[in-house]
């Protein structure tokens, strides 16, 4: 299982929310040659995003039995803030985001609160970060 929260967070996100918001930019998620991505490369990696072509990406992932999950907390902050930069309504751009998540991940109340959920059925706990 794994928890989408902070600057992982835009990896949960469609296509449609990375090119309306400028997501790459916003996360700082550039190409190799330091141009920010208007696409989720993590759902599903294309020749060149990553050093060593057999890296999969969530959907393949997805399809082999991982879990995946968003913050919510996160996502309420970040729509929050891109929204106040954009002169764009808060609510409307949180609403934005959560209809844009990928339709295998999972919206949770908050990372933390599904970290102690999953410990609960036996799960560890690894930060990669």
């Amino acid at each position: 299982m794994t928890v989408l929260r902070h600057e992982a967070l835009p990896f949960a996100f469609e296509d449609r929310l990375w090119k309306k918001y400028n997501l790459g930019t916003v996360f700082n998620v550039n190409t190799a040659d330091g141009t920010p991505y208007d696409r989720n490369p993590y759902y599903e990696p294309q020749e060149g995003d990553f050093p060593l072509p057999q890296i999969e990406g969530i959907k393949r992932m997805i399809e082999r039995g991982a879990l995946f999950c968003a913050c919510d907390l996160a996502t309420q902050v970040y729509s929050n803030a891109v929204a106040t930069q954009m002169n764009l309504d808060p609510k409307i751009v949180y609403e934005d985001w959560v209809s844009g998540l990928l339709p295998e991940i999972q919206l949770v109340p908050s990372g933390v609160w599904a970290l102690g959920r999953a410990q609960e059925h036996g799960c560890g706990y690894i930060f990669a970060g």
